[in-house]
């Protein structure tokens, strides 16, 4: 008897690592071809609230109250890339009046460095290798040429990789866009007969199943508004320490820098680099040292307060222990680079609520045999 119910304990091991593979294999297989509605769901799960508004409380059509509202995000999302567009207008107009003028500077500088520090370092160079014996000359040549085409082989390999990928984005053009039509129109359906599906779903899903998505949407709710209040959080004590510092450093327009520097704080990977660094680079060579001293101050206190605020503000927002976050955040760095700061908090919310909903302890009692 208790060998019988070892053999049924392995058996529903089984059983349960083949239907959750089976279930991620053909997710990995149908999603290049569904994704397109998995979109229209998400987008229609979102917005149907709004749509119950006005078809209940205003008795509007359903149709009617779908279409006003994919009509009002489509308009906001359009707003928002209008005035992205309008300002990189404006910065490009504005860096064709004054980049004239820097590049002259620049290359006012780099013609002085030429002359003052890389001819003299040749000189001394060419000096000491007429000195060596020819076996080291061969030598020191055979070593320069192999650098040479290691940086050349680099060079165009790299090259070769950023072509390719503007290719790539160029020929994925129309299939992004049929992409986005085919969404657009999914939604309208998914949102217009959302009580019927609703209906559908609770008559064919069971219960418990039932309990364990309402239970897991709910957590991701909350996590979702958490992390997006911690994002805010940590952005406006990044505008904040960059207005104070920069007001400090007596830089004109430092309200306006700041705001800035606060949007770019939301790209990935990048941040606040995408202004210091730049910004950094011309101080050096235009020999603006105390300025840009004072810049490497505020970006090293930048980046260090959202070092060590992300972990603790993330996790009190998001309801995680910080250790779990940080070594989250860790392991996903190591296995997908920087993308993996993104995706190593959203996996860990994802496992929680997964846990909280019960379904791995009713996982492990109907292994085990316990649940009839």
């Amino acid at each position: 008897m208790k060998a019988r119910n070892h053999v049924m304990i392995w058996l529903r091991i089984v059983y349960v690592l083949l239907a959750v593979t089976g279930f991620f294999v053909g997710v990995w297989l149908l999603f290049p071809y569904t994704y397109p509605f998995f979109i229209a769901f998400f987008i229609a799960f979102v917005t149907v609230p709004f749509v119950n508004i006005l078809a209940n409380r205003f008795q509007w059509p359903r149709w009617l109250a779908v279409l006003f509202v994919l009509a009002m995000i489509s308009i906001f999302l359009f707003g928002i890339l209008s005035v992205i567009i309008a300002e990189l207008i404006s910065g490009s107009l504005y860096l064709a009046r004054t980049l004239p003028s820097h590049i002259q500077q620049f290359i006012h500088l780099a013609e002085q460095w030429i002359s003052h520090t890389a001819v003299p370092i040749y000189e001394r160079f060419t000096s000491l290798f007429q000195s060596l014996n020819v076996e080291q000359q061969q030598t020191i040549l055979s070593s320069l040429d192999s650098i040479i085409n290691q940086v050349g082989e680099t060079t165009s390999i790299l090259l070769n990789q950023v072509l390719q990928q503007i290719s790539d984005f160029l020929m994925n053009i129309p299939d992004f866009a049929t992409a986005i039509v085919f969404s657009l129109l999914a939604t309208f359906f998914i949102a217009k007969d959302w009580p019927r599906f609703m209906r559908l779903y609770v008559q064919w899903v069971p219960s418990q199943i039932q309990n364990y998505i309402r239970s897991l949407i709910s957590d991701m709710k909350g996590a979702v508004v958490g992390y997006i209040f911690a994002q805010i959080t940590l952005v406006s004590a990044t505008a904040v320490i960059v207005l104070i510092g920069l007001i400090i450093l007596d830089v004109d327009y430092a309200l306006t820098i700041a705001f800035f520097t606060a949007i770019v704080d939301f790209i990935p990977y990048l941040g606040t680099g995408l202004i210091f660094i730049p910004w950094l680079i011309y101080t050096f060579f235009t020999e603006q040292w105390t300025l840009a001293i004072g810049l490497s101050v505020l970006y090293a206190v930048v980046i260090l307060q959202r070092q060590f605020m992300e972990p603790k503000v993330l996790s009190k927002n998001i309801g995680v222990e910080p250790l779990a976050l940080l070594f989250a955040l860790f392991v996903s760095y190591k296995l997908f680079g920087f993308l993996g700061l993104v995706i190593g908090p959203i996996a860990l919310v994802v496992i929680q609520s997964i846990i909280q909903t019960g379904l791995f302890r009713d996982l492990r009692q109907f292994i085990i045999g316990s649940q009839k």
